[in-house]
């Protein structure tokens, strides 16, 4: 990596190439190209995070996808709605229903604003786990915080 960038080429440059990356469904490089990234100081921001979070999901690292997340703050990068949603999608995805609901609770504590699909895949999540009451009271609650169910 170093001799294909010698110099900084920028976060949007950055962010193609990982996204051309996790399509490929695999995670190592990737995440390689992120700890090269944060070794050269470049900028590590919330797209970054969100495409390799979106690539865990797709390939069941649940795992991953909350270490991904939680290391967003600690490297003071500001999370987002499409990053709390891709960790949901990754713990629904791969059937932790509890886990599912650690950034659920967590996103009123920050600043991001729960959306449709960040309700959806909790209550996904939460139905798959057989949390039907769960379930349940995340669409009770819906419209209470403003957000439409579909």
């Amino acid at each position: 990596l170093d001799r294909a960038f010698p110099r900084d080429p920028g976060p949007r440059v950055l962010t193609q190439l990982l996204g051309g990356l996790t399509k490929a469904h695999a995670l190592d490089l990737p995440l390689l190209v992120m700890s090269w990234q944060e070794v050269r100081n470049f900028e590590v921001n919330n797209y970054h995070y969100s495409a390799m979070i979106t690539a865990c999901a797709r390939t069941g690292e649940w795992k991953k996808a909350l270490q991904l997340c939680g290391s967003m703050s600690q490297n003071k990068v500001e999370c987002n709605t499409f990053s709390f949603n891709a960790t949901i999608s990754a713990c629904e995805r791969g059937g932790e229903w509890e886990k599912a609901l650690s950034p659920f609770r967590a996103v009123p504590q920050s600043k991001v604003a729960p959306d449709t699909v960040t309700y959806n895949s909790t209550i996904s999540a939460c139905a798959k786990g057989g949390k039907w009451e769960e379930a349940l009271h995340l669409l009770r609650v819906m419209p209470q915080n403003k957000v439409e169910s579909d």
